[in-house]
């Protein structure tokens, strides 16, 4: 800079000179509290309702790779063979005693193995197209948490017949094909919901929610 001609710019520029001083804890003001807590709770709504948050809950629902899939089937083969089991007795069994425990197993609700990676990401992409055409209220911290998996399962759980008559009225019907693809062979019993995380009634609440915002 001798010659007074800037031969490079400037390469950086820093705003920020928190560490360059020590720091030093302050009470935030009380006077934007509600607002920080207002930005905090768009932000985990965003995150609660973005596809990647919902197409997620649905892969560990039905995808064959999802641990939670794997280990609830587990549970369930452990129930049935239980069942098999007090059914046979501990005497040496007949032929006709385990025909009967062949048949009550095959009675019980069961999970399949699960589908493809590929198929359960198309049916979250289903899942979030209707989250986003309801536009569900979400108000509390604890409810956006569980908005993904508890939505995809809300969802996942009701026949085609039902879900087609929903989607229409959102204005969303290319989301069904998706869905039912996955949830017609690789359906989960709603008694098993529970062993996945969610539970009934917040299941039953949440298709009260979505019909009353279908209207």
């Amino acid at each position: 800079m001798r010659t007074g001609v800037e031969i490079r710019g400037v390469e950086l520029k820093c705003y920020d000179f928190r560490q360059c001083c020590t720091p030093i804890g302050a009470p935030l003001s009380r006077k934007h509290a509600g607002a920080r807590r207002a930005a905090s709770l768009g932000r985990h709504d965003r995150a609660a309702r973005s596809r990647q948050a919902i197409v997620a809950a649905t892969v560990e629902l039905f995808s064959a790779a999802s641990a939670t899939r794997r280990r609830v089937a587990k549970t369930i083969n452990k129930r049935a063979t239980a069942a098999a089991a007090k059914r046979v007795g501990a005497l040496p069994p007949t032929l006709a005693t385990v025909m009967k425990a062949i048949r009550e197993v095959k009675r019980r609700p069961s999970v399949t193995a699960g589908c493809t990676t590929s198929a359960a990401v198309a049916a979250g992409a289903g899942v979030w197209q209707l989250s986003e055409a309801l536009a569900l209220p979400a108000t509390t911290y604890s409810a956006m948490s569980a908005y993904p998996r508890l939505f995809a399962a809300t969802i996942t759980s009701k026949p085609p017949g039902e879900l087609a008559a929903l989607a229409r009225r959102v204005g969303a019907p290319g989301a069904v094909a998706a869905i039912t693809a996955v949830t017609e062979p690789h359906r989960i019993p709603d008694t098993h919901y529970a062993l996945f995380g969610v539970a009934c009634r917040a299941m039953s609440k949440m298709w009260r929610e979505i019909k009353t915002a279908a209207q």
